[in-house]
């Protein structure tokens, strides 16, 4: 669909900023289901750093008024969320995908090596840290590490030795929640390390859902 071409070309930045935005707005003039539009929006904040003031406050009045004024709290949930946010910072994302290598256009989803098949060719920013750390490789990524919102801890320990025939076992905590995909990449990740993967998570949630979780679930079904 044209909703899924307009994601793979923002995660391989093949779309200028003003054209996506357009086509965001053209998804709202055809009152297109509204869990589609936020998690346009939000991906364009990833990819963009957030929004400009004026775009941000423009979707913003569409939305309310397109969809309802009761969705003013769903947009104030994604605010609070950290999905949807307006900043005139110059963006971090192409930095962060060349240096985690987020980008694997050659993957095989049939029979997948990689964690990029999860998404089609991208590799979630979850996965390749997960990656890195059971590669030992930290020291690698450090400047990877410091474009990512939140503060970063690391404690490295001296790996107990493994017994003849016996896997190592990974523990992966993910707090707030994981999409489907994300464990479907560490499944990989897991399978082509040889080693045993255990996840713990608060929530678990598809792309559309993901939003939903966002907004606290107040977005209406049909």
């Amino acid at each position: 669909s044209d909703v899924y071409k307009r994601q793979a070309e923002y995660m391989g930045m093949g779309a200028p900023a003003a054209a996506s935005l357009d086509f965001i707005e053209m998804m709202i003039a055809k009152q297109a289901p509204l869990t589609k539009v936020l998690r346009l929006l939000c991906l364009q904040c990833l990819i963009d750093n957030g929004l400009k003031q004026k775009s941000f406050d423009y979707f913003r009045r569409e939305i309310l008024h397109t969809y309802g004024f009761e969705h003013l709290v769903t947009l104030k949930n994604l605010e609070k969320s950290g999905l949807l946010y307006k900043n005139d910072a110059k963006s971090n994302w192409q930095r962060l995908e060349k240096g985690l290598k987020l980008i694997n256009e050659n993957v095989n989803v049939m029979s997948p090596d990689d964690a990029a098949y999860a998404y089609w060719g991208y590799a979630s920013v979850t996965a390749r840290l997960v990656e890195h750390a059971l590669k030992n490789h930290w020291r690698g990524i450090k400047d990877s590490l410091s474009l990512l919102p939140g503060e970063i801890y690391i404690e490295e320990k001296t790996a107990v030795p493994i017994k003849k025939g016996k896997k190592s076992v990974v523990l992966v905590y993910f707090i707030g929640g994981v999409t489907f995909s994300e464990i479907a990449a560490l499944r990989c990740i897991a399978k082509v390390q040889d080693k045993d993967c255990l996840l713990y998570t608060s929530d678990a949630a598809d792309d559309l859902l993901c939003v939903d979780l966002g907004g606290r679930r107040i977005i209406k079904k049909k």
